[in-house]
């Protein structure tokens, strides 16, 4: 008669109560010692077992195995458990640097700020390119979010997204701007964005990141192609760069108002010295040849013609020409060539070419050489009186170039004849936050100034935060002060359209409204725009 098998397949996952009830293996082992262990001669078909039941009562029975069926039994209960466990303990990147990073912004004016708008991932593990009513455009790939534990998120997310155009925007968010003490950061787009699901934060993946597609403008004289993209950390309480920004240039805005695509954008500062260098280069001092050979080079005679080489005149017949060693053999003296030809390549390096004329057609040889100048001590004291007189044309020339730069600079603005540019800045982001596209500029030659704050009556205020933009710079930064002082050390370009304006510890908003010096001290006279209750008192009061 043959057994019969009840095997089972893809059994009902065990409940908790069910993994519960049987992880007392102490117990267990106990019930099973009390068992009577057969003699090693008893078959296992004959043998008389005890059986655990329920309850703890033992009952004879006979089961057709022995005591390795029992062992079984709770080899099997405990691998269920320890594989229970291990599935809850697996092991996930959990983002510990985002879980502790502290977004929010100290807002100086609390109920007055730029609200996030709400964008939604409907579906998290599929992913979705979010638009923002400015154009921008937020890409997530999916499986990109992850809670605090760094379980993947599935369903619906929420982001909240919000964009800083201006120097008003950034100060009602209480946007940090300041590197460092003589760096600030000009902004030319500006984002902050979280993310959230069932109202609890999400966070990105250790292994994701959003491309974002950020809409921002630039005035026409700031260079677009050396910004950079950065973010602020909180807890560091400092902008960190990230990476080059990616621009493209859409349109631009003209200063008669009509709008234009350029088709050049405005040089660097660096590109334009490099034009400016070599629009003067013909006329660039030319620094003399030190007299002596150099290493491994070999020596041969060569009548210079003056006319053609004037840099070589003034050492008359001690010039010879010295070439690499290894590049010349004995045939290359032995030779008789029917000509000779040397090409000037600047920084005192001529290409030698030597032609021998046969039926079978030419033989050309090319090389590199340089002049040699015998070593001797008139050549020598002739070589430092044209050294001076080097240096002092080399530094004549290098003032000539920084006028052809300011000439480019200006050319540049008036061919394109533009007063904004309006870009897309390309770039990815790896976790949520605060994040500026821009450049550092260096506020360390900007003069610095004490301040003193008065009324319209000359009488001090007390100043509790103080604010300067810079229009020409699209910089926008906090300067140092010491909290409820009137007085300050304040970073100051006097030269440039300045909006210097601040708190008191009442939330009285100052606004500069007129200058004056007194000996080495700044006057600012400013004038109180009250209490502010909306954003447009704000912009009316701190917009150019």
């Amino acid at each position: 008669m043959k057994d019969n098998y009840n095997i089972k397949t893809n059994p009902p996952e065990l409940s908790s109560e069910q993994i519960s009830k049987h992880q007392d293996f102490d117990a267990l082992l106990a019930q099973f010692q009390e068992a009577t262990v057969p003699p090693s001669s008893d078959t296992k078909e004959s043998t008389p077992v005890r059986s655990i039941k329920k309850g703890g009562k033992v009952s004879p029975s006979f089961i057709k195995y022995g005591t390795g069926a029992l062992m079984a039994v709770a080899a099997s209960i405990l691998l269920v458990f320890m594989i229970r466990q291990s599935m809850s303990n697996a092991k996930m990147d959990v983002p510990i640097d985002q879980i502790n990073e502290v977004f929010a912004l100290q807002a100086p004016m609390p109920k007055i700020q730029k609200p996030f708008g709400n964008l939604v991932v409907n579906a998290a593990e599929e992913g979705e390119t979010l638009n923002y009513e400015s154009g921008s455009k937020i890409i997530v790939p999916a499986s990109a979010f992850v809670d605090e534990k760094g379980k993947p998120v599935k369903g619906k997310v929420d982001i909240q997204y919000r964009e800083f155009n201006d120097h008003v925007d950034m100060f009602l968010a209480g946007v940090p701007k300041e590197l460092d003490k003589h760096q600030n950061l000009q902004s030319v787009g500006m984002m902050e964005i979280k993310g959230f699901q069932d109202g609890k934060p999400v966070y990105l993946s250790m292994d994701k990141t959003l491309e974002v597609e950020l809409q921002g403008k630039v005035a026409a004289n700031i260079p677009t192609n050396d910004l950079k993209v950065y973010v602020y950390g909180k807890q560091q309480d400092a902008w960190e760069y990230v990476a080059n920004d990616n621009v493209e240039v859409l349109t631009a805005t003209t200063t008669n108002g009509t709008t234009t695509t350029p088709t050049v954008d405005p040089k660097t500062n660096q590109e334009l010295v490099e034009q400016a260098r070599a629009t003067l280069a013909q006329s660039k001092p030319k620094k003399p040849i030190k007299p002596g050979v150099r290493e491994n080079m070999q020596v041969f005679d060569f009548d210079i013609n003056e006319e053609e080489f004037p840099e070589l005149a003034a050492y008359n017949q001690n010039v010879q020409l010295m070439a690499s060693a290894s590049q010349l053999t004995a045939g290359t003296f032995d030779t008789s060539w029917n000509s000779v030809t040397l090409t000037g390549l600047g920084n005192d390096k001529y290409r030698m070419e030597l032609v021998y004329e046969t039926n079978e057609g030419n033989i050309v040889r090319t090389f590199e050489v340089y002049p040699a100048i015998e070593d001797t001590e008139e050549a020598m004291a002739l070589y430092k009186e044209e050294l001076k007189a080097y240096f002092i044309r080399l530094e004549q020339w290098e003032s000539d170039v920084l006028v052809e730069v300011q000439n480019l600079s200006e050319e540049a603005v008036v061919e394109h004849d533009v007063a904004w540019k309006e870009i897309i800045n390309r770039f990815r982001i790896n976790r949520f936050g605060l994040w500026n596209c821009g450049k550092e500029v260096e506020m360390k030659d900007a003069l610095k100034v004490q301040a003193n704050f008065v009324d319209e009556n000359g009488v001090a205020l007390a100043v509790d935060r103080l604010f300067v933009t810079n229009k020409d710079k699209q910089l926008y930064y906090f300067a140092p002060n010491e909290e409820n002082k009137s007085t300050a050390e304040l970073k100051y370009e006097a030269t440039a359209e300045n909006k210097i304006w601040a708190l008191t510890k009442e939330n009285e908003l100052l606004v500069v409204n007129e200058t004056s010096t007194e000996e080495e001290t700044l006057n600012f006279k400013m004038r109180s725009v009250g209490i502010i209750e909306t954003e447009d008192d704000i912009r009316e009061a701190l917009m150019f």
